[in-house]
């Protein structure tokens, strides 16, 4: 019989992250030996892999709806013989996990786990990186709103056709712990939302409390983000000091993390009067101080519009610079179906 270090290890390398003794750990944490020896036998439904493993269908259909409902596997589709299961990437599990509050009775020390996974994920050398670009900028909608604006990149046109939403903690600051920014502020739509709702980890919003929720985020700084693709299904309220995206560009460089918004500042410098309030908003380095003066660098721009809201004589607009076709056809973040009873 194979150890339970040994399949732990195994499912890590299926989750790509192998090298991460935080993981291993959590695996371990979440997992008994005989549900990672399931997990590793996906994909399937519970008639294939009771085949796989010799297992009563029955007994197997209701452990992978257990597991399911923890968050710890996925439904990626229907079939005639029912779901079919599967894993998703780690980032996702880890928010999968954390936006759970039954995790809260493993305490801190199971925070600082998924604090240290994440920081191993980022200190890998670039060249083996292979973080998706799922997640793109969302610019204040106030400021875009002379330019030609998608609706899905438009926050309150996400929300007003949505057709369920909920909110849930943010994971992200539940496992930092960097800042007293509020934490019920992850906001998943439709699909995602009904998930949300299944799992109970999250409860429903109307239109209206969610566009409030987003002014709120608005006025402390905090930046939205949300899936990179035409079907949005999430609008996250992002801080600098806890966001894996964020985090990931601001302080490990890695630009990639992040999908800039279709948008850039423009300063009219007839207008500018290098105030710096520009400079003191901007997380990226794009609006910097430069021995007094505001000083733009564009490279380093992901289209947020902080610095044009934070401008007092209206001296900075922004303007679109990439063409619709920046943001692809998509189904969202983490297209999981609902599980039927």
């Amino acid at each position: 019989m194979r150890s339970n270090k040994n399949i732990s290890l195994q499912l890590a390398e299926r989750f790509e992250v192998e090298f991460s003794k935080s993981f291993l750990k959590i695996l371990e944490i979440l997992m008994s030996k005989e549900e990672i020896e399931m997990v590793l036998a996906l994909p399937g439904t519970p008639k294939e892999i009771a085949t796989r493993l010799n297992e009563n269908e029955n007994k197997v259909a209701e452990k992978l709806r257990d597991l399911y409902m923890r968050g710890i596997v996925i439904i990626e589709e229907m079939t005639s013989d029912g779901a079919k299961y599967n894993i998703t990437t780690a980032g996702k599990f880890m928010d999968f996990i954390l936006f759970d509050p039954r995790y809260d009775k493993y305490g801190e020390e199971f925070l600082d786990l998924w604090k240290d996974f994440y920081r191993e994920t980022q200190l890998i050398p670039p060249q083996e990186k292979n973080i998706p670009s799922d997640f793109r900028v969302l610019p204040l909608e106030e400021t875009i709103k002379n330019t030609r604006v998608l609706p899905y990149e438009q926050t309150s046109q996400i929300i007003k056709s949505a057709k369920k939403i909920t909110v849930q903690l943010c994971a992200c600051r539940k496992r930092e712990r960097n800042c007293d920014a509020p934490l019920e502020t992850c906001i998943s739509l439709n699909q995602l939302a009904e998930y949300v709702l299944k799992r109970k980890i999250g409860r429903e919003l109307t239109k209206k409390e969610a566009l409030k929720l987003l002014k709120d985020c608005e006025k402390i700084g905090l930046i939205h983000q949300t899936s990179n693709d035409d079907h949005p299904d999430v609008i996250c309220n992002c801080c600098p000091c806890c966001c894996a995206y964020l985090r990931s560009v601001i302080y490990y460089r890695n630009k990639a993390s992040i999908v800039k918004s279709r948008f850039r500042p423009k300063v009219n410098a007839s207008k500018c009067r290098d105030c710096l309030k520009c400079t003191r908003v901007c997380y990226f380095s794009a609006m910097i101080n430069k021995e007094g003066r505001r000083i733009f660098i564009e490279e380093n721009c992901y289209g947020c519009g902080l610095c044009v809201a934070a401008c007092p004589n209206n001296a900075i607009e922004m303007i679109e610079v990439f063409p619709k076709e920046h943001i692809p056809p998509g189904n969202g973040w983490c297209p999981t179906l609902v599980l039927d009873e």
